[in-house]
């Protein structure tokens, strides 16, 4: 062996698993670790020798041995009830390990020569504010405040688990959250917030705490297994509240706290999608200009925050614009309605003030008396008034009569 190669001593999976920590999240380190602990159980099943021996002698003559050795892996998961994305999942580490061995796997021939589970897609389940609402009635306070954590910051649960005082940054009314990179899932840092709502309650929660103090501490003796225990609590919510639906294929909680997450991430998306996606980490779907614009300039990125804010709050939320759409037409229809019976009452007074001219043009001329009455304000008297109608009809009679008289025509009765 040349010295310029890699001893083959060092190409162990404890090598791989050493190598990857450098630059994957805990959870993917978790990922390889149950991957093997997997694939050594199968070797020791089918071949009755461990993992190292069966990748040693794989490498022996990798074009005959590998696809018998994964067909047959893959035949193992089935048998032992595993579903099919979890089969996929696991066969997608494997695959890297191998290429780490010197093993290629052309895509063409894994097509070709192997038969992969079809991937059960169920509708992700799409987390409301009603939901979180129940949720909030039966979780402790300190589980309230990592939720309201997590929908405003847009954090996994894995990160808001590893966070410590020292990464908060008190001076804003809306605490500024350095997620270190050793935390997060693609090692890099990045900057966050917490909403006016949960910094309210962060504040009062970390008072006592020194620098380097968990804010949300577990008793687990690995933190990787914080998120973990988180789940589980959270499950226990779900029972509680009937909020307990899993899916079909995996018989996971449609509920998870990623769900929190989702939730926040959806709600930013629709108003400012690079701000979702900035705080989010996921820096590959943020347009470059976008990206350098929040990550140069923190004060924008603030502000941006602070703009988009309301549609992250859920003790006081924002109302939704249908909402308001619908309160703005149901008070138009009011105010349309009180014009109406204005309009109403305004012709009424019209014909009283109408009528009442009337009335005092004729007490003027002496036709018509105002007397008190004990059942009534007052009363009109008109008795003047029906003789002096009657003495103009008289009158008019008697002028028609002699008029037709003159003519010789006959007085109609």
């Amino acid at each position: 062996m040349s010295y310029l190669e890699e001893p083959e001593d060092d190409k162990t999976f404890e090598g791989f698993v050493k190598e990857k920590k450098e630059k994957n999240a805990i959870g993917t380190i978790r990922g390889f670790e149950t991957m093997f602990k997997l694939f050594d159980n199968f070797c020791l099943s089918e071949y009755q020798k461990g993992m190292h021996q069966i990748i040693t002698d794989i490498k022996a003559n990798p074009e005959k041995r590998v696809w018998s050795v994964l067909k047959k892996w893959i035949k193992y998961q089935k048998e032992n009830g595993l579903g099919s994305n979890t089969i996929h999942t696991r066969f997608s580490l494997f695959k890297k390990y191998l290429s780490w061995m010197d093993i290629k796997l052309d895509p063409n021939d894994i097509e070709n020569k192997l038969t992969l589970p079809t991937i059960d897609k169920d509708k992700k389940y799409a987390l409301k504010l009603d939901d979180i609402n129940k949720i909030f009635a039966v979780a402790s306070y300190d589980k309230k405040v990592l939720y309201l954590c997590q929908i405003s910051s847009l954090a996994r649960i894995g990160e808001l688990c590893l966070l410590r005082k020292r990464d908060l940054d008190l001076s804003t009314e809306r605490i500024t959250v350095t997620i270190r990179a050793i935390t997060t899932k693609k090692k890099t840092e990045r900057t966050t917030f917490f909403s006016k709502e949960a910094s309210s309650l962060i504040r009062a929660k970390i008072k006592n705490l020194s620098d380097n103090d968990l804010i949300f501490p577990h008793s687990v003796k690995l933190l990787s297994n914080a998120g973990t225990m988180e789940q589980q609590t959270l499950g226990e919510y779900l029972v509680k509240v009937g909020l307990d639906m899993k899916y079909e294929t995996s018989g996971r909680f449609k509920i998870s706290t990623h769900s929190f997450r989702a939730y926040g991430i959806t709600k930013l998306k629709r108003v400012d999608p690079a701000l979702a996606y900035f705080l989010a980490g996921h820096k590959d779907k943020v347009y470059m200009e976008s990206y350098d614009r929040l990550k140069d300039d923190p004060e924008e990125l603030y502000k941006a925050y602070v703009d988009a804010e309301p549609h992250l709050l859920v003790l006081h939320p924002k109302t939704d614009d249908s909402d308001e759409i619908k309160k703005l037409k149901e008070e138009m229809q009011e105010l349309r309605s009180l014009n109406e019976r204005n309009e109403e009452e305004l012709k009424q007074s019209k014909d009283s003030f109408d009528r009442f001219d009337d009335i005092m043009k004729l007490v003027s001329e002496g036709l018509v008396t105002i007397k008190p009455d004990d059942k009534a304000d007052y009363f009109l008297d008109t008795t003047k008034l029906n003789k002096f109608r009657k003495a103009q009809d008289e009158e008019y009679n008697k002028d028609h009569e002699e008029y037709m008289k003159k003519k010789g025509g006959e007085v109609n009765e």
